[in-house]
């Protein structure tokens, strides 16, 4: 069985790096998303002059209107929950550019959304899952694509399929290409190595139909 986890994570952005630069850059926009007693993970998706855009997961933020966000370098704020749907587990929470200081805003890096590199997946591909429910982009999983649109019914969702480590608290952890490109959100995972992801296109239809 399928186990839903409870934090999300991280993000990356170029190619050509040893595997020890590609973790480093994984990790830099990874956060840690606290809401009551429970964690996720959660990556940056977006960085503008409105403020900062985070994805995570429905089923840890349904029902909340804030998150308590830790980012990689230490520092700490509050998101604003500003979508939030069930049925895709996709949440998208808003920090405005006002309620930051402009110096760390300009410093946060976003995760890089691939389309083309999301369609070019193939079996065996390697895979890296970054996230914990410990502190921020603390866990760095490596494993294999093996299918896309992959129906979970724990889930009811057709989900990208991993063999792939990941541990409870590791919802929402962002997972990547060996290049560092973004493809997905953790959903949750088993105790057979195996995992289950968000897809990128229904992250970025999320993002279109965000109004803020």
């Amino acid at each position: 069985m399928l186990l839903c986890l409870s934090v999300f994570s991280a993000c990356g952005t170029k190619s050509a790096f040893s595997e020890e630069e590609l973790i480093n850059v994984l990790q830099k926009p990874t956060v840690m998303i606290t809401v009551g007693s429970s964690h996720a993970s959660g990556v940056i998706v977006r960085n503008d002059d409105k403020g900062l855009v985070l994805a995570s997961v429905t089923h840890l933020l349904n029902g909340y209107e804030q998150g308590i966000i830790r980012f990689a370098d230490g520092h700490a704020g509050f998101a604003d929950v500003a979508y939030c749907d069930e049925k895709s587990d996709i949440t998208l929470l808003t920090i405005k550019r006002s309620d930051m200081d402009a110096a760390f805003a300009d410093s946060l890096e976003t995760v890089v959304c691939d389309e083309a590199a999301y369609d070019a997946l193939a079996t065996d591909d390697t895979v890296y899952v970054v996230g914990s429910a410990v502190d921020v982009a603390a866990n760095v999983m490596k494993g294999t694509f093996k299918e896309k649109d992959y129906y979970v019914p724990e889930f009811d969702q057709y989900l990208l399929y991993l063999y792939c480590d990941s541990f409870p608290g590791m919802s929402g952890a962002g997972v990547y290409t060996s290049e560092g490109k973004f493809i997905g959100l953790v959903a949750g995972g088993s105790d057979n190595s195996e995992t289950v992801v968000i897809e990128l296109p229904d992250i970025l239809k999320a993002l279109e139909s965000l109004d803020w």
